[in-house]
C-alpha cells in the first residue's frame, strides 16, 4: 500500500515541477494501485481518484474509465463503518467529495472522446450530473459549480436544437437543486 501511495505522490511532484524523481510509468503505478490490499477503503478511493487525475492528464482515457469504475464501487463505504459520529460524518463528506471529483474526471474523459458519438455525449452529461449530486451530498458548492460549468460548456452545442434542449431539462433541474442546496448550506 505504501509503495502505491509513494509512487502517486512522486508522480504528482514531478508533474507539478516541485521535485524530480525517477518514477515508474503510469501503467506500472496503476498496477501498484490495483494490486494493493487496502486496509482503509477511503484511502483506496483517494488513490483511485488521484490515478484518474494522472491518467486524464496523460490522456489515457481507458485508464480513467477503469479507475472510475473501481472508484464508484466504493460508493457508500463510510455508511458501513462504525465509529464516532463526527468521524463518520467527516469521512462521508470526504468520500462524497472524492466521488464528485471522480465523476467529473469521468465526464471530462467522455467529453474528450465523444466526437460525434451520442452514447459518449450522454455518458459525459450523466457523469457531470452525478458529480453535482456527489458535491451536493458533500455540501461543497465549489464541486457543484465545477460540475455545472463543465456540463454547461459541454452542452452549449446542443442548445440550437429543440429536441436536444429537451434532453437538458432534467439535468439542469438537478444542477439548480444542487446549487440551491449547497449554497444554502454554505451561508
Amino acid at each position: 500500500m505504501m509503495r502505491a501511495l509513494v509512487a502517486l505522490e512522486m508522480y504528482s511532484c514531478n508533474n507539478l515541477n516541485l521535485m524530480k524523481f525517477n518514477v515508474p510509468n503510469i501503467s506500472e503505478i496503476n498496477k501498484l494501485v490495483s494490486n494493493c490490499l487496502w486496509s482503509d477503503k477511503l484511502v483506496e478511493l483517494e488513490a483511485l481518484t488521484r490515478m484518474m487525475q494522472i491518467a486524464y492528464t496523460a490522456q489515457n482515457y481507458e485508464l480513467v474509465s477503469k479507475c472510475g469504475q473501481k472508484a464508484f464501487k466504493l460508493d457508500g463505504i463510510t455508511i458501513k463503518t462504525a465509529g464516532f459520529k463526527k468521524l463518520v460524518n467527516y469521512n462521508y463528506k470526504v468520500e462524497q467529495e472524492l466521488l464528485s471529483v471522480a465523476a467529473c474526471l469521468q465526464g471530462l474523459s467522455s467529453m474528450d472522446t465523444a466526437f460525434g458519438r451520442k452514447e459518449m455525449h450522454m455518458n459525459a452529461m450523466k457523469a457531470f450530473e452525478q458529480s453535482a449530486c456527489y458535491g451536493e451530498k458533500a455540501g461543497n458548492i465549489r464541486l457543484v459549480m465545477n460540475a455545472a460549468r463543465n456540463f454547461w460548456n459541454f452542452c452549449l452545442s446542443m442548445i440550437p436544437s429543440p429536441m436536444e434542449r429537451k434532453l437538458l431539462e432534467q439535468p439542469i433541474r438537478t444542477f439548480l437543486n444542487a446549487i440551491n442546496t449547497t449554497y444554502a448550506k454554505d451561508r
